[in-house]
């Protein structure tokens, strides 16, 4: 598939929130984007309203568009349903799951370790998490199933971004964490893997709540506005 010029806008952006020389509340200006990036303002216009999709800006009618985060709780109803829908999965994978779908997994655990033991890239992060549940999700053969969670995706790196400004230490745990889920498949313990997969989701959900819980207002997307 041909690269776009609003794919190389949004790749831009995205990169620049992920690893931080942008930040929740900073301003994007369309003409200076453009300007930086050496296009028309039209591409610049599409990848921005394609980011405001994916959760990572809002877009205000006199403002521009603001870098933005998914709220408390959004984060916490993500997880919570997305282990909901796992779980599922894995109780209609144990049919299908053969050895070179945990090899997979296990290679993206691999990978996880090595980016952790290097620097906080958030972006490879979120795409290595994603093609790991994609993959776990995928072994269900459930075309419904598949449909239901992967629309969820596309607001995956602006929920990591919320990870990232709440529960910054989960990144150091991320290999450790799904190093648990492979184990279960490894062992073939089908009775136990459904309780692990959504404990897995559901560990991070009940932080969530603990945070809303503490402070409630603190759920209006998560990212204030700076001048």
């Amino acid at each position: 598939m041909d690269t776009t010029r609003q794919d190389i806008v949004a790749t831009h952006v995205r990169r620049a929130i992920m690893i931080g020389r942008l930040h929740p509340g900073d301003r994007l200006i369309e003409q200076a984007l453009a300007a930086e990036l050496r296009m028309s303002r039209g591409p610049v216009r599409d990848a921005l309203r394609q980011l405001e999709q994916e959760g990572l800006l809002q877009i205000y009618r006199n403002r521009g568009a603001v870098v933005s985060t998914l709220g408390l709780r959004e984060a916490y109803e993500f997880y919570l349903v997305r282990g909901h829908l796992e779980s599922l999965a894995v109780r209609l994978a144990r049919e299908h799951m053969q050895a070179a779908d945990i090899d997979y997994l296990q290679g993206l655990v691999a990978n996880m370790a090595e980016l952790c033991g290097v620097e906080e890239d958030w972006l490879a992060a979120a795409d290595l998490d994603l093609a790991f549940h994609r993959r776990i999700v995928a072994c269900s053969r459930n075309r419904s199933l598949m449909q239901a969670y992967g629309a969820m995706d596309v607001k995956v790196n602006a929920l990591f971004i919320t990870v990232k400004q709440y529960l910054p230490s989960r990144l150091a745990r991320m290999p450790e964490r799904h190093q648990k889920v492979v184990d279960v498949f490894l062992a073939k313990d089908w009775w136990r893997a459904e309780a692990v997969v959504s404990d897995h989701w559901f560990e991070t959900a009940a932080q969530f709540k603990q945070l809303l819980a503490a402070a409630p207002l603190a759920e209006n997307n998560g990212a204030g506005i700076r001048g």
